[in-house]
C-alpha cells in the first residue's frame, strides 16, 4: 500500500486500528525501525515516515503520543522549530534521526499496537 497522510490524519488512521503512531522507547527499538523501513511495518511511500512525537501542545516540549518517556535521537541541527514544524519524522537517510516537520505534510507513517 502506498500513500501518505498528514501527521494528525496518520495518528487518526492508527487510532482507528487500535494503535498509535510509533513511539520509540529505546535505542534497540530505534535500530529495529531503522532496519525495517522497507518492510510491512511501514505504510510505504517514503523512507522518512511520521512517528508519534510532537510539540503541538507546547512549542519546544516534545512528547510522545502515549505520554510515556521515549528515546530522543534528533538529527544534527534538529529540531529547528520556529517555522511551525511541530511533528517529528524518522529520517533513515544519511543523517539519521528525528526531524521536525510541518504537520500538514503528507508522508508515510509507522503505526504500532
Amino acid at each position: 500500500m502506498t500513500f501518505g497522510l498528514s501527521w494528525n490524519d496518520a495518528e487518526l488512521y492508527c487510532e482507528d486500528r487500535g494503535e498509535t503512531l510509533a513511539v520509540i522507547n529505546t535505542s534497540a527499538e530505534w535500530s529495529f525501525i531503522n532496519s525495517t523501513l522497507n518492510s510491512d511495518y511501514v505504510y510505504h511511500g517514503s523512507t522518512i515516515p511520521w512517528i508519534g512525537y510532537s510539540d503541538q501542545a507546547s512549542e519546544g516540549s516534545w512528547v510522545w503520543v502515549t505520554g510515556e518517556a521515549g528515546y530522543d535521537d534528533w538529527q544534527a541541527g534538529e529540531p529547528q522549530g520556529g517555522r511551525g514544524e511541530n511533528c517529528a519524522d524518522f529520517n533513515q537517510g544519511g543523517s539519521q534521526g528525528y526531524r521536525d516537520a510541518l504537520c500538514s505534510g503528507e508522508t508515510a507513517f509507522i503505526c504500532e499496537g
